[in-house]
């Protein structure tokens, strides 16, 4: 099977991105240091893993809405505190697939 952003369900190629991951945060959603996000530019629902800029870096979380705070990113790994937007929050994509290099 040839890997293509249709065969990930991606029906606009130029809506396709990839981004390295670096660190474990999100390591209890089976994403780890080294992996490739492949991500849609696409708007997100709530519970959805997102690239997203808050306050001016770029994080891999997941989208959660507080009805006291609003939408938080939240790591899959207790060490890390969820992060709440100071100012800015954008989100840039919506994590389709996840490729890793096997050794």
């Amino acid at each position: 099977m040839r890997l293509t952003p249709e065969s990930l369900g991606i029906s606009n190629r130029t809506a396709c991105f990839a981004v390295r991951v670096r660190g474990s945060s999100m390591i209890g959603a089976g994403i780890l240091d080294g992996d490739l996000a492949l991500l849609e530019k696409k708007k997100p629902r709530e519970g959805q893993i997102v690239a997203a800029l808050i306050d001016g870096e770029c994080t891999l979380k997941r989208l959660i809405w507080d009805s006291r705070l609003g939408h938080v990113l939240r790591s899959e790994n207790p060490d890390f505190a969820d992060l709440r937007p100071v100012q800015d929050l954008t989100v840039q994509g919506v994590l389709v697939a996840i490729v890793r290099k096997v050794e």
